[in-house]
């Protein structure tokens, strides 16, 4: 066996895959270089390799979020053409094309059971990395040092507490399904799942994200509904945190701040205003901050003194995308948001699942719908460690459904 093969290229990816949320936000679509590099020789010296390769190329047309992805990253790539920002532009179309990287290589050549279980359990070990340190930084800061801890500044390894905040969600609720299912047949996985759960709910009130902290109230409000009511016994102790502790009290009033929610409706106004002028093809992929001051000159019901005119993205992932890709753009993320909803609904309601992947992807599948909502008041489209992560997750259970045999998924 030479030294170009699967399991030399699992070992990559995997290291990859937990360096995710651990290096620069800059670096993160660079980890996946290495890895498509070292792929591409894999399949030139592997002759097998190369078959799958091609035969998965021509496979993808079948798979409508395969595709969505593709044409998605394709879309992003052409947009910097036409863009008048073409470096962040390329930057922006980079974490697309990294991120479709990584899901096509997990989909169509790390799909073996172990792979995916594997893949898991990475991931899960970076969030328990994260969160960890999170809770170590208010330690240190709360017990060890003159400075005080300030949430802005203290957010583990992730640049900002809006998106450590996103970033702890997703993981959130698969930690919690699998807390639930695991404990008759394991008590101490089960308690070592609760245990997680509960460092990256710590994680989130931390940030002082409000997106962060409502995201939590209706990823359960979500379980309930579709999984068991036993789980709105959570929100009695969760509600008691949110409204008596002070910090996190204050954080949900200034959610009817007159002042941050006008501004806010005026970077909103300004996406509107950028869609109507260029509604086909967009402004170019991360374009926003590059021409939001100069719409601010133009109309001046635009001027935004709370953030001082300095906006990099729209607030809203739906109006960044329309504004900045154009009806392309929307139509392809709309039709990746309902093929990764269906393909959810397939895999779990197979019987060829293993059952902690069963219970991962349950848990996935709320945080999947926390994401969008997060996304209706934020922007996390062009988030690199977010992306990325999602695209992991995506590809290793499309590539299980498809080692098992799900044609088409």
């Amino acid at each position: 066996m030479g030294f170009f093969n699967r399991n030399h290229l699992f070992r990559l990816m995997l290291a990859a895959i937990f360096l995710v949320p651990l290096v620069p936000m800059y670096i993160t679509p660079a980890l996946f270089v290495p890895v498509v590099i070292f792929y591409l020789l894999y399949t030139r010296e592997n002759p097998d390799a190369y078959q799958r390769m091609r035969r998965s190329l021509a496979e993808i047309r079948r798979s409508r979020f395969s595709l969505a992805f593709m044409l998605l990253a394709v879309w992003s790539l052409v947009s910097v053409v036409y863009s008048d920002d073409k470096v962040m532009s390329l930057a922006g179309a980079a974490i697309y094309a990294s991120a479709f990287a990584a899901f096509f290589i997990l989909k169509f050549e790390l799909n073996r059971p172990f792979h995916t279980k594997m893949v898991l359990r990475t991931y899960i070990a970076s969030v328990v990395v994260v969160s960890a340190y999170h809770a170590a930084q208010l330690v240190f800061f709360a017990f060890f040092s003159p400075a005080p801890f300030v949430r802005t500044e203290h957010t583990s390894f992730i640049e900002h507490g809006n998106i450590l905040a996103c970033y702890m969600l997703i993981a959130l609720f698969p930690m919690v399904v699998l807390a639930v299912r695991t404990r008759k047949r394991d008590l101490k996985l089960a308690a070592w799942y609760a245990f997680v759960s509960c460092l990256i709910t710590g994680s989130i009130f931390l940030t002082g994200s409000r997106a962060g902290m409502l995201g939590v109230f209706l990823g359960i409000l979500t379980l309930a509904f579709y999984s068991s009511r036993k789980f709105l016994v959570v929100l009695i102790p969760a509600s008691f945190m949110l409204m008596v502790v002070p910090y996190s009290r204050n954080r949900i009033l200034d959610i009817f701040s007159y002042e941050q929610n006008y501004s806010r409706l005026r970077i909103w106004k300004a996406a509107l205003y950028m869609a109507k002028e260029h509604p086909i093809l967009g402004i170019g992929l991360n374009s926003f901050f590059h021409e939001y001051p100069g719409y601010v000159a133009r109309f001046p019901e635009l001027n935004n003194p709370y953030d001082n005119n300095v906006v990099y993205h729209a607030h809203n992932a739906l109006f960044n995308i329309q504004a900045e890709l154009g009806i392309p753009g929307m139509v392809l993320l709309m039709l990746m948001l309902v093929a990764m909803y269906r393909s959810l609904v397939r895999y779990l309601g197979s019987e060829k699942v293993w059952r902690d992947g069963l219970a991962f992807y349950s848990g996935f599948a709320v945080s999947m719908i926390v994401f969008v909502f997060l996304n209706l008041i934020d922007n996390y489209s062009l988030t690199p460690k977010i992306i990325c992560t999602i695209a992991i997750l995506a590809g290793s259970m499309h590539g299980d459904a498809r080692n098992k045999g799900m044609l088409h998924f």
